[in-house]
């Protein structure tokens, strides 16, 4: 008898460079609360956030004051040429200008004492309303790439980076996650991808020079890590469970791919939490609209709709997932005014993209149209995961 072992060798548990996730409310799990910021490091304060959290009581929030920087820096590490993961979530809140440009996070070479030479390595950016990055000071490498996915404002965006700092042959891939699906780009695939002068490397996040005042991001659940895979610093996965925060999507219909047996109308509305709302010209039962999005979380969701009420309405039904959610859901009243429904529930095992179908069902008698519309419309706040959030 010939018997096969395979022995797991040498194996390591992943070890945490990095984990802030602000829960001791204050910036003590930082190296340093401003980093970057000339000799005095604290003379431009980020300041904790209560309110826009990706997962727990508290994030960082950062702000440009006199058209400063404000951000905060890791740990220095001296480690090169081995796998290191990076994991951290960015909110970028509705008030952020499509035209703005500036750098968000950066793995930062440089000498003891966050003393630069050369400056940054790996930047984050954001311009013309979209993703990009920057590569500095590593060769041939060096590069500026815009244009790599669109921001989505008003939601936490996840960010992954698998990397191997290395003055000779390196490598650095970026993924990122956010309610429409997520993307994996090569940044670089092999050769230097840190600056030669560099002793140590740090991760830093924050609004940089460059940015108008006034301009603010929130920052939570940074992770770096070594001897580790993705699910040890992704913030979608705290204490090896799916962060319930991060599972709330948030779709707003006139953003959504839809198809329909009737005339769809987009109208504005300074309710409706974008600006605007869809309303369905139909004429009869079994008209319908179906909307298209990814789901990026497997589980089961809680469906909460937006909608208005008024005279031309009639009653339609959600259906996803081959099942009806809740019952026909009746949008007549003799006076206008805006709501917000818990529809049900429903369970997704897979990710990808979903079908949201809303047909028409009847109307009462005193109703004149079978017309419905819907959105999502500012009428209150809920931390329960959701599809549809108002």
């Amino acid at each position: 008898m010939v018997a096969i072992v395979f022995t797991l060798s040498d194996a390591k548990a992943q070890t945490y460079l990095d984990s802030i996730d602000f829960e001791t409310g204050d910036f003590t799990q930082w190296r340093e609360k401003c980093a970057g910021c000339g000799s005095d490091h604290n003379r431009l304060s980020p300041t904790i956030e209560f309110n826009i959290v990706h997962y727990g009581k508290f994030a960082g929030k950062y702000v440009i004051e006199n058209t400063e920087r404000t951000e905060s820096g890791g740990v220095q590490h001296a480690i090169f040429d081995e796998e290191i993961w990076f994991g951290w979530s960015l909110y970028i809140p509705e008030s952020w200008q499509n035209t703005w440009s500036g750098t968000l996070s950066q793995i930062h070479g440089g000498g003891p004492n966050f003393k630069t030479c050369g400056g940054g390595t790996f930047h984050l950016k954001t311009r013309s309303d979209h993703w990009g990055y920057w590569l500095r000071n590593a060769g041939p490498n060096t590069k500026d790439v815009y244009g790599i996915k669109p921001v989505r404002k008003g939601e936490w965006t996840t960010f992954i980076v698998r990397a191997n700092m290395s003055k000779t042959n390196g490598y650095i891939y970026l993924t990122i996650k956010d309610s429409q699906g997520e993307q994996t780009f090569t940044v670089a695939a092999s050769g230097k991808t840190i600056q030669d002068c560099s002793g140590a490397w740090f991760f830093k996040a924050g609004v940089y020079a460059g940015l108008p005042q006034g301009a603010t991001i929130y920052v939570d659940e940074v992770r770096v890590a070594r001897n580790a895979s993705r699910k040890d610093v992704d913030p979608d996965i705290v204490n090896g469970s799916t962060n319930p925060t991060a599972v709330r999507q948030k779709f707003e219909v006139e953003n959504m791919t839809f198809t329909s047996n009737r005339t769809v109308n987009t109208f504005a509305d300074t309710n409706a939490s974008n600006g605007t709302a869809h309303k369905v010209l139909s004429t009869r039962v079994n008209d319908f609209v179906e909307y298209t999005s990814p789901v990026v979380n497997a589980g089961t969701y809680s469906v909460k709709l937006g909608y208005k009420t008024a005279k031309d309405r009639g009653k339609c039904q959600l259906i996803t997932a081959g099942k009806n959610i809740g019952t026909s859901l009746d949008q007549y009243a003799v006076t206008q005014a805006f709501k917000t429904v818990l529809l049900g529930n429903v369970t997704y095992n897979v990710t990808g993209a979903k079908r949201f179908k809303f047909v028409t069902t009847g109307k009462k008698c005193i109703q004149q149209f079978f017309q419905h519309g819907f959105g999502l419309y500012r009428t209150g706040a809920s931390n329960e995961p959701s599809l549809f959030e108002y």
